[in-house]
């Protein structure tokens, strides 16, 4: 097969999701906003580690519609098209320039988005707004296509309630894979003695991501002294954070600062349980949250909340962690305190183990290749 790939920006996260693709088709990757990847995940992207794909970086106005342009008039042998993440205007307006290239040419296309949204009441007037925007500009692409990809089961859910047929639906098994790196002995490190249970938080710290919630739920367990969290991150709620954890007394706390991505198995190698306590302020939610596949891969017990997708997906309540309510510390404070007691490793280690083989690069690009393939057989 011939691909077109078109998405938005390249992080790091998609890079071996990108190279597995490649191995199972010819494929041609189109970006439409290279900065994106500052502004959204504060990374620069890593071009040395994209060499052996076909990609084009599209150029800023109007230099980048007329390179879309020239691609479509004179490249344009695709078996499928993939059109990118419609999240701004330059998104829908190279989007339908292509659809209506594939239209002329009966070309299969499809959509791939993780897309979805806090409840109603949940979501300021502003939110609520621009929700509406985007959503009325993506489904212009996303109702026609052949084939709509989900970034998992709450994905699926927004595009069925928004008009799109259950059976063009595929959902992906969203991936993330920790890479190897030289090892540092955490415990040795920040002086945490053998007998304490590591909680991990890894991410950006601002206030929806509810780093404050975590610290009230440790606050309240009565035996704090069995445990210590590593604060992995930085951002503009840290100074908060710090002085919350001051005020409410903690003592086995420890803000580690922002980690580099390639030495980030350190931290979940060594931990017990990963707490993403993600919430639905300002109206938003993590659409996924690779961290939880991250954890996983190390059989970290997980703890999250309804405002994160992969929770959804990833975490058997009781099995290999627990999903609570968001910004619910009376929730998250007993699921921390039943995940030392109540949790069988035994029974995670078996049922990640299944997780981890669904959630991979290789079978994320299977998935993928195969609804295509079908799509173009019937």
């Amino acid at each position: 097969m011939n691909i077109l790939f078109m998405h938005n920006t390249l992080p790091e996260y998609r890079i071996n999701w990108f190279k597995e693709i490649s191995k199972l088709s010819k494929c041609k990757f189109i970006f439409t906003n290279e900065k994106l990847n500052k502004q959204v995940y504060g990374t620069k992207i890593k071009y040395d580690k994209v060499r052996e794909l076909d990609t084009l970086f599209l150029k800023k106005g109007l230099n980048g519609y007329i390179e879309i342009i020239n691609e479509i008039k004179h490249n344009f042998n695709y078996d499928f098209v993939l059109f990118p993440p419609i999240d701004s205007i330059r998104e829908l307006l190279v989007s339908m320039v292509v659809y209506n290239k594939c239209k002329r040419n009966s070309i299969c296309t499809g959509y791939f988005w993780e897309k979805w949204e806090a409840p109603k009441d949940l979501q300021p007037f502003g939110r609520k707004v621009k929700n509406g925007l985007i959503k009325n500009a993506a489904s212009i692409i996303f109702k026609r296509v052949d084939l709509v990809f989900a970034g998992g089961s709450k994905s699926r859910e927004y595009f069925c309630n928004n008009g799109v047929d259950p059976s063009k639906i595929v959902v992906l098994p969203d991936s993330s894979e920790v890479p190897e790196c030289e090892y540092i002995n955490i415990r040795q490190l920040y002086d945490i003695k053998d007998d304490k249970i590591i909680i991990l938080y890894f991410g950006r710290i601002f206030d929806q991501k509810g780093l404050d919630i975590l610290l009230k739920a440790i606050g309240m367990i009565e035996n704090q002294e069995d445990y210590f969290l590593i604060i992995a991150g930085d951002g503009d709620y840290r100074l908060y954070c710090e002085e919350l954890v001051k005020k409410l007394d903690l003592k086995g706390v420890r803000f580690v600062g922002a980690v580099d991505p390639e030495k980030r198995k350190n931290f979940f190698e060594q931990s017990d349980i990963f707490v993403f306590p993600g919430t639905y302020r300002g109206g938003r939610v993590d659409v996924w949250g690779l961290t939880l596949n991250e954890a996983m891969q190390f059989n970290n017990i997980l703890i999250s909340t309804d405002a994160v997708g992969s929770a959804y997906d990833l975490i058997d309540n009781g099995i290999n962690g627990y999903m609570v309510d968001s910004e619910d510390v009376n929730q998250l404070c007993q699921a921390i305190k039943d995940s030392s007691k109540k949790i069988d490793m035994n029974k995670l280690k078996v049922y990640n183990n299944k997780m981890k083989q669904r959630y991979s690069f290789s079978n994320m690009a299977s998935v993928f290749i195969n609804a295509i393939e079908d799509k173009l057989c019937r």
